[in-house]
Formats: structure tokens, C-alpha cells, sequence
């Protein structure tokens, strides 16, 4: 008898949750842009939009039905303010089952909502969406998140950098303290005395990047806009080798690790006050055994029985540490699919490349 009390609750509840929209909505949106740090194509974040956006970004903005077939096909799309989010192409247009994906550009700034109809005209969902304009903006050294150590962090907007040294940023958009999203938008002044390439990764990570190389010692100045208005201020400190004092290694943790887990090591110099002077390529050993390769970065793949001792080297400075492993030498100025300057691939192209991953994100959900 109580199993039959159950099954009726059950089928209670669930017309229940059916007649007032309680259980998942049918239709739900996301966006191309990863919250997850971690250049992998299924995000935990499977049911979301990242957002408020960053004004002036382009990005795709996909509709899913958790119905597997559903048909796509003569849907219509609207926005209420056109000067706030435009749309500017449709993909996928019932070629791919259950996926619809649109083309867009965060216009300007405000509130707005997108709506989605069906071919007889019935409105089926609706998105909000929040566009803003950056008053701030905060730089991360990319080996510290890479590791995901961003407490090694000291200054967003001061750094020193060993001279004709090559170090990578994440640059991050805010309107006070509301972190703002997207990518695209990033521009930079500086001097002539300091080499500058911006990069855009894309392919589930659109973040824009900074590298930089100064020529000669001293202060560089550097001025970010976003869409051409300048937002913050940055100092890059050129420094000479004699400054770097320590090495230390810093090491993503084997605790709780599972076999073949891809985990990392990070190289870091310091001066002599401890703080950290990026830009340093560093000679690394396995066991002894000193490899060609130069980086800041060793990846390894997890491995519990097979212990060895790596050792990062500067200028005669050393730190060892031990890890259950095998790897290679690699360097926090690879940023992963990413485009130089200020120029990127079709949205479309780039949907093209990405649209297995967000099936299977679908999938998944």
C-alpha cells in the first residue's frame, strides 16, 4: 500500500511541477562564454548565461530544448531593445536538432530581454539580459590560475617583469564590483620601449589576454580601453636578472588526485622583498637529468607509483619538489585556441568548431 501511495505522490507532484512551471523549463539558453577556467568544452556551468556582458562583444548565444528533435526551423527571435543586444545572424537553423544559435553584439548598455516564438507566433522564452560598460579593470598573471593559486597574486595593476622577458595576463572587465564578461574589446596605449600583443582565446574561454615584453628598464605605463574608452591603468616595473633572489615552485595538489589526472607545476622568481618578477624561462631536470626545453610550466600526468624529483634552475638558483609522474616543459604564455591582435575567426566558423562540444554539453545536462 505505501507503494502505491508513493506512486500516486509522485504522479501528483509531477503534474503539480507541470502545471506551474516548478520543473526544468523546456527551453533554456547559454552562451559562448566558459565560467570554468579549464579550455574544456562541457562547462559545469550547462544551464546559464554569463552575464552582465561586456559592451562591444561578440559572442553566440545558443537556445536548447530538452526535447532531442526539436525542430528549429521558421523560430523567431526578438529583442525588445536593439540598443542593448543586436542580433546579427542566426545558425544552426534546424540543422542541428534541439540546438539553435544566434549571433550577437552587446550594443550598448542596459537591460533587455531576448524572446523566442514558435512558427505560429506563440512566445515560448524569454532571457534577460544586462549589457554594461567596464569602469575597472583587474590583471592576472596567467601561471598562478593556471595552477589555480590565484592567492600568488600580489598587484592587478602593478607587475615586475625580467627585461625581454615574455609574460601573459588575463584581462578582466568590472562596473564597480560586478565582474563583466566576454571578450574582444581589448586595446592597449603604451610606450615604444615595450613590445605589446593582445590575444583573444575563443573555443569555450573567451577572455582576452595581455603579453608583454619590455626593451629596457624601468616603468612602462600602459593604458586599457575597452571598445576604445580607457578603463584602467597598468605599470609593468622592468627588471634586470640580478633581481631575482629565490625560485620556488608552486604545485597543484596530489591530494585527491586520480590516475592520469593532468595536474601542473609553476615555476615563480621573487626579489628579495619576495615579490614575484614574471617573465623568467626557467631550465627544469627529472631526476637529475636537465632537459632543452625552457618555461615556467612542467605538465605532468598523474601517476601514484612512479615517483621522481623535478627541479626548477635560474641563473644558479634552484627548487626541488616531488611529484608521481611524467611530463614536459611548457610555458604560461600559451593561452590555448586564441587569435594575436584584434582580429577573429567568423562567429560562425568558430560555432562551426565548437558546435561537438556543445552537444555533448547538452547531452550531459
Amino acid at each position: 500500500m505505501r507503494k502505491v501511495y508513493g506512486l500516486l505522490l509522485g504522479v501528483i507532484l509531477a503534474s503539480l511541477f507541470t502545471a506551474t512551471g516548478c520543473g526544468p523549463e523546456r527551453i533554456y539558453f547559454t552562451d559562448g562564454i566558459d565560467l570554468d577556467f579549464d579550455f574544456n568544452a562541457v562547462s559545469d556551468n550547462t544551464e546559464a548565461m554569463s552575464m552582465p556582458y561586456v559592451t562591444g562583444i561578440d559572442t553566440v548565444i545558443w537556445v536548447h530544448s530538452r526535447w532531442e528533435d526539436e525542430d528549429f526551423t521558421d523560430w523567431t527571435v526578438e529583442v525588445d531593445d536593439p540598443d542593448v543586444l543586436s542580433i546579427d545572424g542566426v545558425i544552426f537553423d534546424g540543422e542541428v536538432p534541439g540546438i539553435l544559435g544566434l549571433e550577437v553584439t552587446a550594443a550598448g548598455d542596459g537591460l533587455t530581454e531576448l524572446r523566442l516564438f514558435n512558427p505560429a507566433g506563440k512566445q515560448i522564452s524569454v532571457a534577460d539580459i544586462e549589457v554594461a560598460d567596464p569602469d575597472n579593470a583587474v590583471l592576472s598573471p596567467h601561471g598562478p590560475l593556471i595552477i589555480n593559486q590565484p592567492g600568488l597574486i600580489e598587484d592587478e595593476h602593478s607587475f615586475q617583469t625580467l627585461i625581454e622577458g615574455t609574460s601573459t595576463y588575463e584581462v578582466e572587465w568590472y562596473r564597480g564590483n560586478t565582474r563583466l564578461y566576454g571578450n574582444g574589446t581589448l586595446s592597449v596605449d603604451y610606450d615604444p620601449d615595450i613590445w605589446v600583443n593582445i590575444e583573444d582565446s575563443f573555443l569555450f574561454e573567451e577572455r582576452d589576454w595581455l603579453q608583454v615584453s619590455p626593451g629596457i628598464l624601468g616603468d612602462h605605463h600602459l593604458t586599457l580601453r575597452s571598445n576604445d574608452v580607457a578603463v584602467q591603468d597598468v605599470v609593468f616595473e622592468s627588471v634586470p636578472e640580478s633581481r631575482v633572489d629565490e625560485v620556488i615552485i608552486h604545485a597543484e595538489s596530489e591530494l585527491g588526485a586520480e590516475e592520469d589526472d593532468h595536474l601542473v607545476l609553476l615555476a615563480q622568481a621573487y626579489d628579495e622583498d619576495m615579490r614575484p618578477i614574471y617573465g623568467v624561462e626557467f631550465e627544469w631536470d627529472l631526476d637529475g637529468v636537465v632537459g632543452e626545453e625552457l618555461g615556467d610550466l612542467y605538465r605532468y600526468t598523474y601517476d601514484r607509483s612512479d615517483a621522481h624529483t623535478v627541479g626548477a634552475y635560474f641563473d644558479g638558483l634552484v627548487d626541488e619538489v616531488t611529484i608521481h609522474g611524467d611530463g614536459y616543459v611548457s610555458s604560461s604564455n600559451n593561452v590555448g585556441c586564441a587569435m594575436s591582435g584584434t582580429g577573429r575567426g567568423s562567429l560562425a566558423t568558430l560555432a562551426l568548431l565548437g558546435i561537438a562540444g556543445l552537444v555533448l554539453r547538452r547531452r550531459l545536462s
